[in-house]
């Protein structure tokens, strides 16, 4: 076997030497390397590769499991043994399941931090180099992440200095690398900002740096980067105007949340009021109207952040396609859009805890950990056993208690108490992370 050590921020630093894989092998490691803070990391990033595994075979393609301690591990091509692992500094004794901290639903992948603050992606884009997809969970190599952010063909993630990284396909600029290039590895994005949050949507990326200041990057066609116009300021393949590098979103405002939609996005300031931008047709700005306040191209958008109407105190907002959704302080849900263009409280009786918006249905979680969805459900997305659609919020099928909920495009995944991922809904590109391509009107579990 080669053993390469790498430092878990890609600083380059290589110790190689040959040495036996043995089960319950315990590794010491030296010293780890100094991170972009100046402060160093206690995690490291470990290759295993027999001689026969070529230098550019897609790591972690197939079963990954994380050990105790802190390693993870894969096997990949067929009976080879190639591994890439990621050990913090004490050393490993035992394997054990991947244990998730975190979710996020994209179009067609599906996204999770684990525990120790490893990235997984399965469906596509996965982040691993590779431009396929995969049915279970596939590592993100020598990044680690304290979350992710899956959006329509790109995903996002931050790493624990505040540092975003994007992967995907980036024809309007949504990597924010200052490039309109297409990448299936994460690549930094510009600019040197610290970021607290990320937000993946449709065209375009949005973040909130640690002073709660909004910055979005990508396709401005519909004023969707908030910064007062949708001329610019670049060209993006498709003759999209785009950003392909962060820029501020216009009105002084101070957020603690956003949430990037396919078109348009919404925040939270510390004051519990809810804005959004972008485009409005359908009324998904929640300002009271599906006329303006902007134009965009013929098109009803707004410019710059327009409050939600209706005075209400908003702790969570989450914006979809056509509509949006928030949280009150009093953990009732309240959705506008599909051309209600003020908030509409969804009449169940039930406490919120947390809400998700997806393309044509929504899903929330109660303070018990129970999920329920509604909208669309042409593809099981609403996970309650059938593909009947409900404009009232319907319970999850299986009983399980949840602690995080995230809707895709046409699918969705929660997190367990046990921090345990299960999916449900279309999975034709293996964004259910069941080890198929079946779809499923039940909530399934992400194998390993």
């Amino acid at each position: 076997m080669r053993f390469s050590l790498t430092s878990a921020f890609g600083d380059g630093v290589e110790n190689t030497r040959s040495m036996p894989l043995l089960p319950n092998m315990r590794l010491k490691l030296p010293a780890p390397a100094l991170n972009e803070s100046g402060e160093r990391s206690p995690c490291a990033v470990v290759e295993f590769r027999s001689e026969q595994c070529s230098s550019s075979a897609a790591p972690l393609r197939k079963r990954p499991t994380e050990l105790s301690g802190g390693i993870r591990a894969a096997l990949v091509e067929g009976a080879m043994v190639c591994l890439v692992l990621t050990a913090c500094h004490e050393g490993v004794t035992a394997p054990g399941p991947i244990q998730f901290a975190s979710v996020t639903a994209g179009n067609d992948q599906s996204c999770g931090v684990s525990s120790m603050s490893r990235g997984y992606c399965w469906g596509s884009p996965l982040g691993d180099g590779t431009s396929g997809s995969s049915t279970t969970p596939v590592a993100i190599p020598r990044l680690i992440f304290s979350t992710l952010t899956a959006g329509v063909y790109h995903s996002c993630g931050l790493a624990p200095g505040g540092k975003a990284y994007c992967w995907g396909q980036n024809a309007t600029g949504v990597l924010g690398n200052g490039t309109s290039t297409d990448s299936w590895t994460p690549v930094p994005v510009s600019g040197g900002l610290t970021f607290a949050m990320l937000t993946a949507g449709g065209g375009r990326t949005c973040g909130l740096t640690t002073d709660g200041a909004a910055y979005c990057w990508g396709e401005n066609d519909s004023g969707e980067l908030g910064t007062g116009n949708s001329s610019g300021p670049q060209m993006c393949r498709g003759g999209s105007h785009c950003s392909t590098t962060p820029v501020a979103v216009s009105g002084g405002l101070t957020f603690v949340v956003l949430s990037a939609g396919v078109r348009h996005t919404c925040g939270i300031t510390a004051t519990h009021v809810a804005y959004c931008w972008g485009y409005n047709f359908d009324g998904e700005l929640g300002a009271g109207t599906t006329t303006g306040p902007d134009s965009c191209g013929g098109i009803p958008c707004s410019l710059t952040p327009v409050a939600v109407t209706g005075g209400l105190a908003f702790t969570a907002v989450s914006a979809g396609y056509i509509h949006s959704c928030g949280l009150t302080t009093a953990g009732v849900a309240y959705c506008w859009g599909n051309s209600s263009p003020g908030p509409d409280s969804v009449r169940t009786g039930l406490t919120f805890s947390a809400v998700s918006a997806a393309v044509y249905h929504t899903c929330g979680l109660t303070v018990a950990g129970a999920a329920y969805c509604w909208g669309y459900n042409t593809y099981g997305q609403l996970g309650n056993g059938d593909t009947t659609t409900s404009w009232a919020p319907v319970p999850v099928s299986g009983g399980l208690v949840f602690s995080a909920v995230s809707t895709g495009g046409t699918h969705s995944c929660a997190l367990t108490v046990s921090h345990a991922v299960y999916c449900w809904g279309l999975n034709s590109e293996g964004e259910l992370g069941n080890g198929t391509k079946t779809g499923s009107s039940v909530p399934v579990a992400v194998v390993y």
